[in-house]
């Protein structure tokens, strides 16, 4: 029998947590020290290392490792052993009886060097080897396969030019299995393919470099019935956005290896899911594909929560045209319009704390912005504008002859509101409250009646008195350019989204943020006793009750503060962008986002259909809360 074959499986994460809350930690990118340390950490608390890699990325030593928090026999690890130094510490613990569950090996200071996890218990005879090269692992492993050996680990690392192998048998009986070792990416693909096909699922697998080049070496078995997902040779760099994906899909990592390739490291692994079912998996991946078949973004990212738990969230596709890197569920995103809503609920929060009134007027005597915008003489309807109209768009100002927002884009706000104010061509010609007309600038203006009326920049009150409160963190006003991009930031397509003035856009659509973290904005403002709002029952009912006053062709918009109204919702669209969030009246809500505004898609319905065709196809949810 003759093993040639290389594994892909890619893992390494910074900080998660798995589905069953706390089951498996994982990290990758750690310097020895910062390994040890997350180490002592995580065992004082109970985790038990299952996976652990050495690998080099720019002449640095690292590791990734995986953590499973369960009982077990007593068991050891060692990280950063020279070969003479494992064999002595293999020695010491087999006299004690314990046995080999783990090795993996790299090369660093021109020595090879072992990471290794030992378990005290029994069962069938076992063998290790290591330090081989390719031509004695296969006479060692075709000599212990004749005599009953199954192989259970291969480990393999390059030592300059030559790959050396590490393996553990053991004399046991089980199901079908095949193993390769030394293969090029495109020939690990390929045997890949061929296994799963025969019904064989990944179970061991590592990347090695040699002589320039990816190898892989890697172990299937025909065993196993929970969904499952393997991936290789990620690159760290964005390893993370991956692992994201499948943590938030109700996957497990259950192997992880890492490995130098070039001047960085790349990740392996494989994931199983106990949470949701196969067939719900396949309508899920059928509805995006459908969505992303018939619109072409580069990508999208979405979330689903069920009576206030997040249950699901995934993403597709690539975070930027050049498709060089995936795209996860916690990748930012601009949200164009659905920054209104975030808005609106920071004017309810001054509201409540009587810093504000919603019939307080705008403009003219006693406005709030009167000291700094006069009524210029010839535009006197501005008088009548109230807090309220703008957050129903009933105030008057109107978006002819274009939208200001999108105009003499380096006027800063001051000056922007001057121009529209005393600009002849845009006097306001209708009484506030008479007609509905969706108005980014009214908006506008409302971020800076927050910042009147608080003290505070705009996005520095939102962020204190509505994000906080709703435990987010990584939400923020984005940039204009690529190089203001935030981290995790996709790009934009096309390139003309970078001629917008986002900053200036923040209270009516500059708002980068994840689907994940809309969503946790969204669960603290539904009304849903499973997390307590962050504003009253009565601000919530003012602010989705509809106005009830119609558009110019006669249409009742169904239109609140800064929500449409019966769901509870809003889209937004623009250049680079489009998303949704929204209530449905079954108990869930969503967030989705992509980072193209399609043309067969300009207001996000597909993509909000997407969700919903999802939210009525899977026939049943997970019992946690991924928050």
């Amino acid at each position: 029998m003759t093993i040639r074959l290389a594994v892909v499986c890619v893992l390494g994460v910074v900080g998660f947590a798995a589905p069953a809350k706390g089951q498996s930690v994982a990290r990758h990118g750690l310097t020895p020290a910062q390994y040890q340390s997350t180490f002592n950490d995580l065992v004082g608390q109970g985790y038990r290392l299952v996976t652990v890699s050495g690998y080099v990325t720019g002449n640095t030593e690292r590791y990734a490792a995986l953590w499973e928090k369960k009982a077990g026999p007593a068991w050891e690890a060692r990280h950063g052993l020279t070969a003479a130094q494992y064999q002595q510490t293999f020695d010491q613990l087999a006299a004690q009886g314990y046995r080999l569950k783990y090795v993996s090996g790299h090369a660093f200071g021109g020595q090879d060097r072992y990471a290794a996890v030992w378990v005290k218990e029994g069962g069938p005879g076992w063998a290790a080897r290591h330090g081989l090269t390719g031509a004695q692992y296969q006479q060692v492993f075709d000599e212990l396969t004749k005599q009953g050996y199954r192989l259970v680990h291969v480990s393999g690392h390059g030592a300059g030019s030559v790959a050396r192998y590490a393996a553990i048998f053991e004399k046991s009986s089980g199901p079908a299995w095949v193993a390769r070792h030394g293969l090029s990416a495109a020939a690990y693909q390929q045997a890949f393919n061929e296994f799963t096909g025969q019904g064989y699922r990944l179970k061991v697998v590592s990347g090695y470099e040699v002589g320039g080049a990816d190898h892989y070496a890697a172990i299937w078995e025909k065993s196993g019935s929970l969904p499952w997902a393997a991936r290789h040779g990620i690159p760290d760099s964005w390893y993370q956005n991956v692992f994201d994906n499948y943590t938030y899909q109700g996957y497990r990592p259950v192997f992880i290896t890492a490995f130098g390739s070039g001047a960085s490291g790349k990740l392996n692994g494989v994931w199983e899911n106990a949470n949701i079912k196969a067939a719900d998996l396949q309508v899920i991946a059928m509805a995006i594909k459908t969505y992303m078949d018939a619109n072409a973004p580069p990508g999208v990212a979405f979330a689903i929560t069920k009576d206030g738990r997040l249950v699901y969230a995934a993403a597709s596709g690539y975070t930027s045209d050049a498709k060089t890197e995936e795209v996860g569920p916690l990748n930012l995103f601009r949200v164009a319009s659905v920054s209104k809503p975030l808005t609106a609920v920071a004017v309810m929060r001054l509201v409540e704390t009587n810093r504000l009134g919603l019939d307080d007027r705008v403009f003219g005597p006693g406005g709030i912005l009167s000291a700094q915008f006069p009524t210029p003489a010839g535009n006197t309807r501005i008088n009548q504008i109230t807090v309220r109209h703008l957050l129903q768009h009933l105030s008057g100002l109107s978006n002819t002859p274009n939208d200001p927002m999108f105009q003499n884009t380096g006027l800063d706000h001051a000056a922007l509101i001057s121009w529209v104010l005393n600009d002849p061509a845009r006097v306001v010609t209708r009484n506030s409250g008479a007609m509905y007309e969706y108005l980014n600038f009214g908006y506008c203006l409302l971020g800076r009646i927050i910042e009147q009326r608080s003290g505070q920049t705009y996005e520095a009150y939102v962020r204190d008195n509505v994000l906080a409160p709703s435990g987010v963190s990584a939400m923020v006003v984005g940039g204009n350019t690529v190089a203001e991009r935030r981290p995790r930031e996709v790009m934009y397509t096309p390139a003309g989204a970078y001629s917008l003035n986002v900053r200036r856009f923040d209270s009516h659509g500059g708002w980068v943020s994840s689907p994940v973290d809309l969503v946790r904005f969204l669960v603290r403002v539904d009304g849903n006793a499973s997390k307590p709002d962050i504003i009253t029952a009565a601000s919530r009912t003012a602010m989705i009750m509809p106005a009830n006053v119609n558009d110019v062709n006669g249409n009742n918009p169904n239109y609140g503060f800064g929500w449409a109204a019966n769901p509870q919702s809003h889209n937004g669209a623009m250049a680079g962008t489009t998303a949704v969030l929204a209530l449905r009246p079954n108990g869930f809500g969503y967030a989705a986002v992509a980072n193209m505004r399609p043309g067969g898609d300009q207001f996000a319905g597909q993509l909000a259909k997407m969700v919903q065709d999802i939210i009525a196809g899977v026939s049943a949810w997970p019992g946690y809360d991924l928050f």
